[in-house]
């Protein structure tokens, strides 16, 4: 990451489909039957959240300028940021709360911890280089939450982001 470059949360309507080198990928079904679609792609990540009529795809990664260009939003992610968003279609109320801490969690042991989720989470990690960087989700399929990590090691900062995904009654 240059001086340049951000680190950017992106949220598109409907499914952007992402053409980049995938290093983990992993598939579930949340209790509410919304299925959740994740991939590592380097120390960002590419997710879909598919509910039965429609769907949303998140993106917490640097700008991309294979993607689309109409995201429903997008704010770049700086240390000491916490923000709070909430979008909702036909099937799906997506709510995500991220946060920039000015600090590295080690591992996903010590992720799980922070927010804290143990024995009923499920994960996907992928770690980069010899700084002991990765990025990192976890899902909790019975209470309809995934979490996510991404750390830099080189800017002593780390991104999270706790989601939490309802259907609509």
């Amino acid at each position: 990451m240059t001086e340049n470059q951000e680190i950017l949360y992106t949220l598109y309507k409907g499914s952007v489909e992402y053409s980049g080198r995938v290093f983990n990928h992993g598939q579930w079904t949340l209790n509410n039957q919304v299925r959740i679609d994740a991939n590592i792609i380097g120390k960002s990540h590419h997710i879909q959240i598919r509910g039965d009529e429609e769907s949303f795809t998140e993106f917490i990664a640097y700008p991309e300028s294979r993607l689309p260009s109409n995201p429903m939003d997008q704010i770049p992610l700086r240390v000491g940021d916490s923000h709070v968003r909430e979008f909702c279609n036909a099937s799906i109320m997506y709510w995500v709360n991220l946060k920039v801490i000015d600090h590295l969690l080690a591992d996903m042991d010590a992720f799980a911890k922070y927010v804290g989720e143990g024995q009923s989470s499920e994960s996907l990690t992928h770690g980069f280089g010899s700084h002991e960087a990765f990025t990192g989700i976890l899902i909790n399929s019975k209470t309809n939450h995934f979490y996510s990590i991404h750390t830099y090691p080189e800017h002593s900062f780390s991104v999270l982001s706790k989601t939490h995904i309802f259907c609509p009654d």
